[in-house]
C-alpha cells in the first residue's frame, strides 16, 4: 500500500470538511489513517473553542467512516505548516478553496502554488464542487520527471484499486508520439490497460477538455515542471 497515512488540513469551513470526506474515501480504499491538521495563528488558539469544536467534528466523521484518525493543532503560517507536516504522510489532501489567480504576478503569492512546490508528498486537491468517486483517472503526461512520478501513481491506482485509466499528452506530433509511447510501454509492462489521447493547443484547456469527455474523477499529473516565475 502506497498511501497508508494522509494529512488533511481542516479549518471548520464546509469546504475543508469536503476535503476530509474525500480523504476518508481514499483512506478506506487503502486501509489507511488520517492525520488531521488545524493551523492556528498563536499558541492560545490550541485550546480555544474553535479547536475543540473542530476536533470533535473530525473525530466524529472518522468514527462514522470507520477510519482511524487524529487531529493535531499547530501554530504557524498555513501553507508552510501543511508543507512541513506533509513529509510525515504518504499523501496530502487539501480543499482547493482558493485556486491560483489568472495573472502571473498574483500567482506568485498563491498559497496553493506554495503547496505545489513545497509539499513532500503527493497532493490531492479537492475542488469546491465536492467529493467524487475514484473509479476513473486521467493521467496528463509530458515526459518530465514529475510526470514520471504521476505515471507511477497512476499505474498503482489502476493495478491496486482497479481505476479505469486514460492518458493524454499535449504538444507537437513528435512530442506526443514520444510521450504516449513511453507511457504505454511503462503501463503495459506493469499489466495496466489504458486509452490514449493526443492533443494540441494550450495544455491546461486540453487536459480539462479530455477530463470532461472522459468523465474523469481525478486528474493525475506532475505538480510542476519548472521553478521560479516560469
Amino acid at each position: 500500500r502506497l498511501f497508508t497515512s494522509l494529512v488533511v488540513p481542516v479549518n471548520g469551513e464546509e469546504r475543508s470538511w469536503g476535503a476530509l470526506e474525500q480523504a476518508l474515501l481514499f483512506a478506506r480504499r487503502e486501509r489507511g489513517r488520517l492525520l488531521g491538521l488545524f493551523v492556528v495563528a498563536d499558541p492560545g488558539g490550541r485550546s480555544g473553542a474553535p479547536a475543540r469544536r473542530i476536533e470533535a467534528e473530525f473525530r466524529q466523521r472518522c468514527d462514522e467512516a470507520g477510519v482511524l484518525g487524529r487531529l493535531a493543532v499547530a501554530v504557524g503560517e498555513v501553507a508552510a505548516t501543511i508543507c512541513n507536516r506533509s513529509q510525515w504522510a504518504d499523501m496530502t489532501v487539501v480543499s482547493l478553496a482558493h485556486p491560483p489567480p489568472s495573472t502571473a504576478i498574483a500567482r506568485l503569492s498563491s498559497g496553493f502554488r506554495s503547496l505545489l512546490l513545497g509539499c513532500r508528498s503527493p497532493l490531492l486537491a479537492v475542488p469546491a464542487r465536492g467529493v467524487r468517486g475514484l473509479e476513473r483517472a486521467l493521467l496528463a503526461y509530458n515526459g518530465s520527471p514529475q510526470a514520471g512520478e504521476a505515471l507511477f501513481v497512476a499505474a498503482y491506482l489502476a493495478r491496486r484499486q482497479g481505476v479505469v485509466l486514460s492518458v493524454v499528452s499535449v504538444g507537437t506530433d513528435d512530442e506526443v508520439e514520444r510521450n504516449l509511447g513511453k507511457a504505454e510501454s511503462y503501463l503495459a509492462g506493469h499489466g495496466v490497460k489504458a486509452t490514449y489521447r493526443a492533443e494540441r493547443g494550450p495544455a491546461a484547456a486540453a487536459v480539462v477538455g479530455v477530463a470532461t469527455t472522459f468523465d474523469a474523477h481525478v486528474i493525475v499529473m506532475g505538480g510542476y515542471s519548472r521553478r521560479g516565475v516560469s
